[in-house]
């Protein structure tokens, strides 16, 4: 399976349960969605994803979407 990694702002979040990334040549953006776990499977902190944050994602370390948190 491969790994999607979600970086906001430096951190790399990973763990998701459920993947749906979203591109099209006819279309200025692309878009993705991530079903996500309560915590990380190696981290005893929650996640903290913030509106505005910088983020990309990545999908086996090849950058498929960067921009911000909406």
């Amino acid at each position: 399976m491969a790994e999607v990694t979600l970086t906001i702002d430096g951190k790399r979040h990973v763990g998701w349960t459920a993947a749906r990334i979203h591109r099209s040549l006819d279309a200025m953006t692309g878009a993705f969605e991530l079903s996500l776990t309560r915590r990380e499977r190696t981290e005893d902190e929650p996640r903290t994803i913030a509106a505005g944050a910088a983020c990309t994602l990545s999908v086996d370390g090849e950058t498929l979407i960067s921009g911000w948190i909406d």
